[in-house]
Formats: C-alpha cells, sequence, structure tokens
C-alpha cells in the first residue's frame, strides 16, 4: 500500500492548488457598477422607452433607469459582461447621441 500513497501525493497537491485558485477566483468576481449616461435627441416617453428596451436587453445590463428630464440613463452592469462604451454605443444606433456623464462607480446598497 505504501506505493500508491507516493505518486497520490502530488495529485492532491494539484487538486487542492486547484481549488484553492478556484475559490479564489470566484471571490475576486467584479461587483455590479453603476453609470450615468447622457442622451440628447429625446423627446416624448416613446424615446425613453425605446432607450430603456434597448438597454434591459444588452449583455450585462441589471437594471436601467431612463429619464427624460433629466435626459439620461442610469445604468446597473456587470462590467464583467459589458462596459460603458458599449452602453452608448446602443443607444447612439438608436438615433440619439450620448456619453458617459459620470464614471462607472459601485452602487450603493439598498
Amino acid at each position: 500500500m505504501k506505493h500508491l500513497r507516493t505518486p497520490l501525493r502530488p495529485v492532491l497537491a494539484a487538486l487542492a492548488a486547484s481549488l484553492l485558485f478556484t475559490v479564489a477566483c470566484a471571490a475576486k468576481a467584479s461587483q455590479p457598477q453603476e453609470v450615468t449616461v447622457a442622451i440628447e435627441g429625446m423627446t416624448c416617453e416613446g424615446c425613453v422607452q425605446a432607450i430603456t428596451e434597448t438597454l434591459q436587453g444588452a449583455p450585462g445590463v441589471l437594471e436601467a433607469r431612463v429619464t427624460l428630464e433629466p435626459p439620461q440613463a442610469v445604468v446597473r452592469f456587470d462590467p464583467d459582461r459589458t462596459a460603458p462604451a458599449l452602453l452608448t454605443q446602443a443607444i447612439d444606433a438608436l438615433g440619439y447621441r450620448s456619453y458617459v456623464a459620470a464614471p462607472p462607480a459601485a452602487p450603493s446598497s439598498p
């Protein structure tokens, strides 16, 4: 039986290291961020609805609040799946002009 323990030690050590690495990576998962995007060209609630639906359908968007006054979108998103530049591109593709008005920040706790 002694000859079986020696080859298993490196395997068990590798498994333990892999498990620790997996746990460490999971602990480092990005926290949701929030960004404010200023939007030019919105004139009605239909504009608000179109932008809201576009943002809420975008990968990585957790929540989007679009308002006509002030003309902006406040978007909570997963930074591992999207970025503010992609959000403004999605809005601009609808025919509006948008830009990041406030840099991404971790949202406050509810």
